[in-house]
């Protein structure tokens, strides 16, 4: 009887510690998971699309398999492409997610880590004599409410300014991914971005994006709000065109240029161009009034793209 009783308390266990991994498994990146974000370029307008597209086994652990995919439009040529430039794989393990790059495992997140806690992230591509890892510091942490649910988040930061690879400074939120930049054109990207520009070609783009949306198949769908659409590239056609909705003074402008916007509108962002076409500053519009700091740049022509609910007004400026 009491060898019964025994078999029948360790099965349950069993049972119960399988459920524990798949629950801890199915909560990151269940079915239908897609993430989006924008990334722009030299007369480019680009946006990143990682999807879950299935499940694999490497070095015998389950892992999730996802698609990324570039979707480019050419200001130039006025083409629009896509196509995939890689694939990654994850898993999770109760409060960590971890991802496969350089024939191992590394962490990616930890969302049972506390304040001043680290640890190394892994290149995901490697440039010759270039430091491939970096050191992720947790900053702070906390809760949030989404959906009716509390989601635990960490917000972190390089541990030093040797690192080569991490997130200059972004809130992860547990089960999504990070979501919030807190520096200067920082990418807020799903994996580690490369924080230097060693080894790399002088055409070369550093892999990432800005947060746009995350979704899945259950319904949960969470935004940024940059833009009114997760898959919207502006392509600058004439339909999709705005005109005299936004001023800009004064111009030519010394130091600081004000933004003056017509009518109320949903979702706004400005980019600003050098005429070299490089993107060099970028500001999410909020009210009808907005100001841009630009005296740290070079004295020039500068061009204005402003994406208001989907439509576009250009505008260009001279700095004295």
């Amino acid at each position: 009887m009491k060898k019964s009783i025994y078999a029948f308390t360790f099965i349950s266990y069993l049972v119960l510690l399988s459920f524990t991994n798949i629950f801890a498994q199915g909560r990151w990146c269940p079915p239908g998971s897609v993430w989006y974000y924008g990334f722009d370029a030299e007369y480019f307008s680009d946006y990143i699309k990682i999807e879950y597209v299935g499940d694999t086994i490497i070095q015998s652990v389950s892992c999730k398999k996802h698609q990324k995919t570039m979707y480019s439009y050419n200001f130039v040529s006025q083409e629009l492409n896509s196509y995939i430039i890689g694939y990654e794989y994850t898993y999770a393990d109760e409060d960590k997610v971890f991802y496969y790059t350089a024939n191992q495992f590394f962490k990616l997140y930890d969302f049972a880590a506390q304040p001043g806690d680290t640890w190394t992230v892994q290149g995901t591509k490697h440039y010759e004599n270039c430091d491939s890892t970096g050191i992720v510091n947790v900053d702070s942490i906390g809760t949030i409410q989404i959906d009716g649910f509390q989601h635990r988040y960490i917000c972190v930061s390089p541990a030093d300014d040797f690192t080569e690879w991490g997130w200059k400074s972004v809130k992860i939120i547990e089960n999504i991914g990070p979501v919030e930049r807190n520096a200067n054109n920082s990418y807020d990207f799903l994996f580690p971005v490369k924080l230097s520009f060693c080894g790399m070609a002088l055409d070369e783009h550093i892999e990432g994006g800005f947060f746009r949306c995350y979704s899945n198949a259950s319904g949960f769908d969470y935004t940024s709000g940059i833009v009114a659409e997760c898959d919207f590239i502006p392509t600058g056609e004439e339909e999709f065109r705005i005109s005299n909705i936004v001023s800009i003074h004064p111009n030519p402008f010394n130091r600081f240029t004000s933004i003056h916007i017509r009518k109320n509108y949903k979702q706004g962002n400005v980019y600003v161009y050098s005429a070299e076409g490089r993107l060099i500053n970028q500001l999410k519009l909020t009210g009808l009034e907005n100001s841009l700091d630009l005296s740290s740049y070079k004295s020039g022509i500068y061009m204005f793209v402003f994406l208001i609910d989907n439509k576009i007004q250009t505008l260009r400026s001279i700095k004295l």
